[in-house]
């Protein structure tokens, strides 16, 4: 019985020492995550410890794809687990592994023993998985990804062992969170700073051409490569033809003319307001410029509620943009819109002094002219020069006095 007694403290003393140590292990796992804005450290660091403090045959963490398809791997460890990254290995959302099952419902699955699972299916580069648990990395409903772990014994994982990857995975998933967060703000506080750059340049040009062009040029940019063109408006016939453009090929954009209220683009023009497409050979709506797009973003470009165009953004992924995307190319097209207004003022006032200055000049021409003749013959040739004419003529209307005719 003394025996007996001994051996069940010694027992008991050693899942204590060892519930201390995971318990440890996670509450330093905690803190290095919470301590990390930088995704790819954090994912790194994350699974390596729980690989290493656990004694764990494998670790792996899958996030899921912003159109919730798949549970893509993102980190793992080991050589199976950089043979994995290097393959984009990824699950179905919902489908039948561990994996796919917990990214579907948001809920833990372990599985004690692989060999006595009938639908469990192994995977060649980890042959020696016994038992399996999958956890989920929430933030209230929304299911971010999955911690997956592997042992190479059955039965690995007890209740206390979950628990505590349980704890690492809530803390994994707010740290996930804050890195997104901080990701986002860093990108909209660049975004913007490019939107500024893009206005400022667009602004400085000496044309309304240099501007539009340095905006799609540097609009393409900001967005990492997507197809951007400007349409201005001829609200008199009421199309839009293509006043810059980048990323397009020159049969694409050759000679477009489009009416109000045909394509995305004209719909936007004839209603002045924006439309975002997710994936648009489905719409009704789209007809193709580029064979290539998936989704499209036009912006009505008005100055005093008139239109002066269309900002259309295109891009060959589905779904690629979203409500931060239209706030910040909204602001965008509301500068633009202000700088054609004022390109084209700029232009009208350019004609006029233009105008003024030739109007001048074949004043002065023919007020130094000593006849009739000269007069004539110089107010044709300056007007042909001026209006670039091929041929002008001066008819001088004669009176007729009946008298004089009568007497010669």
């Amino acid at each position: 019985a003394q025996v007996s007694g001994a051996i069940y403290n010694i027992q008991l003393l050693e899942e204590s020492h060892k519930r201390a140590i995971q318990l440890e292990s996670a509450a330093e796992i905690a803190r290095d995550i919470s301590g990390s804005l930088n995704l790819d450290e954090l994912l790194n660091n994350a699974v390596t410890m729980i690989q290493e403090r656990f004694s764990f045959y494998h670790a792996a963490i899958f996030l899921v794809d912003h159109l919730q398809h798949y549970a893509v791997i993102r980190e793992a460890t080991g050589e199976a687990g950089a043979q994995l990254k290097r393959n984009g290995f990824r699950l179905g959302v919902g489908s039948n592994s561990p994996v796919g099952y917990v990214s579907g419902h948001g809920e833990a699955l372990t599985i004690d023993n692989t060999e006595t699972e009938p639908t469990y299916q192994e995977n060649p580069l980890l042959p020696n998985t016994r038992a399996e648990t999958a956890i989920p990395l929430k933030i209230g409903e929304r299911i971010l990804g999955v911690l997956d772990v592997h042992s190479n014994e059955p039965y690995a994982f007890s209740q206390e062992i979950i628990q505590t990857l349980n704890i690492i995975a809530d803390q994994l998933a707010v740290g996930i969170n804050n890195t997104e967060l901080f990701a986002e703000t860093q990108e909209h506080l660049s975004q913007h700073r490019l939107i500024h750059h893009i206005t400022t340049s667009a602004a400085s040009g000496t044309t309304l051409e240099e501007a539009l062009n340095g905006a799609v040029q540097g609009l393409q940019v900001t967005l990492g490569g997507d197809r951007v063109a400007i349409l201005l408006a001829n609200n008199k016939q009421e199309k839009l033809t293509v006043g810059a453009a980048i990323g397009y090929s020159e049969e694409d954009i050759a000679e477009i003319n489009i009416p109000f209220g045909s394509g995305i683009t004209g719909w936007v023009a004839r209603n002045k307001k924006l439309l975002r497409i997710d994936d648009a050979p489905t719409d009704s709506r789209y007809f193709a410029v580029s064979a290539n797009t998936r989704s499209e973003l036009a912006i009505p470009l008005i100055f005093r509620s008139e239109l002066l165009g269309v900002l259309n953004v295109e891009s060959e992924q589905e779904a690629a943009y979203d409500e931060h995307d239209e706030e910040m190319l909204g602001t965008l097209a509301g500068s633009l819109a202000a700088i054609i207004a004022n390109a084209r003022l700029l232009q009208q006032v350019r004609r006029r002094a233009e105008r003024d200055r030739t109007l001048h000049d074949i004043t002065s021409k023919i007020r130094s002219s000593t006849n009739v003749q000269t007069i004539l013959s110089t107010t044709a040739t300056e007007l042909n020069k001026a209006i670039g004419a091929q041929h002008t003529q001066v008819k001088v209307g004669v009176e007729h006095n009946s008298e004089t005719e009568g007497t010669n």
